[in-house]
């Protein structure tokens, strides 16, 4: 998981900041881990992972919604993988910053992607 939501006047991302802000994880990213690790790309006991996640992370759970899914037709053609195109558009649409590591995102993103390395 290369990518986290974080509410807009979120400072979680700046250096030396201890303010702590609500994170969200969306169903967009358990979607990809839980597809990778299924198909073998990702090595990860994932029942755990989904337990642990559940249960200890402090990130309040974001559902894809139908306005989420109609705004990623606008970025469709921007990035090319559908996973990250559904964060962005989540991102937009609440409206949350998108932490990525993911430089390649950070580009389409704008004022919404806030690179982290």
């Amino acid at each position: 998981m290369d990518s986290v939501l974080a509410e807009q006047n979120s400072t979680a991302s700046c250096p030396g900041n201890q303010a702590r802000e609500q994170l969200y994880i969306s169903s967009v990213s358990v979607f990809e881990i839980a597809l990778k690790a299924s198909i073998g790309k990702l090595n990860i006991p994932f029942r755990e992972f989904e337990v642990r996640l559940a249960t200890s992370s402090g990130a309040q759970r974001l559902s894809l919604t139908w306005e989420h899914a109609c705004r990623s037709y606008y970025i469709a053609t921007a990035h090319a993988d559908p996973f990250d195109r559904l964060l962005l558009a989540q991102a937009i649409v609440e409206p949350l910053y998108l932490l990525s590591t993911d430089e390649n995102l950070a580009r389409y993103g704008g004022e919404f992607v806030m690179f982290v390395d």
